[in-house]
């Protein structure tokens, strides 16, 4: 229900179509909790990006950072319905809480993560350390999904180290938080395969 009221978008804004040639899975990890994997769905160079949880069943969910929509697709009986509206703006909220100026770098040795190259950094603060392993030789990146990922609530230490045009794709992260007793969350990439999926407009009834 929160997805409705004034957030809802026409859903003449939808494009036709969002394909998707890539899938992407992370696992994400926290200091006693079970192992949590989430299914991305990525496309060379687009504003857009599909994701699902193994948690939340048949529900798939696209982020489309170019029209600011996000659209959330789950089956309901026999019928596959969707739900479009507007991406909350995070812009002023990111800028009042700009921790990223505390975090201070120090590039780590690179590694082969998964087949590919990978570039280490660690980025520290009073309240985080965090490891970030990524490589710059995948076909798909998390640019576009950094931007429009500003909402999470983990801090952006990688929003000012990366140069506008860098493709990274993240590979592992660790981060510990020094201010909740040392508290690990790890985030690993689990598998990286070519795999085409479309979400199309016309096969949902939107609601």
């Amino acid at each position: 229900a929160m997805m409705h009221g004034k957030n809802k978008v026409d859903v003449s804004v939808v494009p036709d179509s969002y394909p998707f040639s890539w899938k992407y899975a992370m696992e994400v990890q926290s200091d006693n909790e079970k192992a949590m994997v989430v299914d991305y769905f990525l496309e060379p160079n687009a504003e857009y990006f599909g994701f699902k949880m193994e948690e939340s069943g048949d529900m798939f969910m696209v982020i489309d950072s170019k029209n600011k929509i996000m659209i959330t697709a789950f089956n309901k009986e026999k019928e596959k319905v969707a739900m479009a509206s507007k991406m909350p703006d995070y812009s002023e909220m990111t800028s009042k809480e700009d921790k990223t100026d505390g975090f201070s770098y120090k590039s780590l040795p690179n590694k082969i993560i998964m087949g590919y190259n990978c570039k280490g950094i660690e980025a520290t603060s009073e309240d985080y350390v965090m490891v970030f392993y990524y490589t710059n030789e995948a076909k798909v990146s998390f640019s576009d999904m950094f931007r429009s990922q500003q909402k999470q609530k983990r801090p952006n230490a990688l929003k000012n180290y990366f140069k506008p045009g860098d493709r990274p794709l993240m590979m592992t992260m660790n981060m510990k938080d020094l201010k909740d007793n040392g508290r690990n969350t790890t985030m690993r990439c689990v598998s990286l395969e070519k795999k085409s999926l479309a979400f199309v407009k016309s096969d949902y009834k939107f609601l």
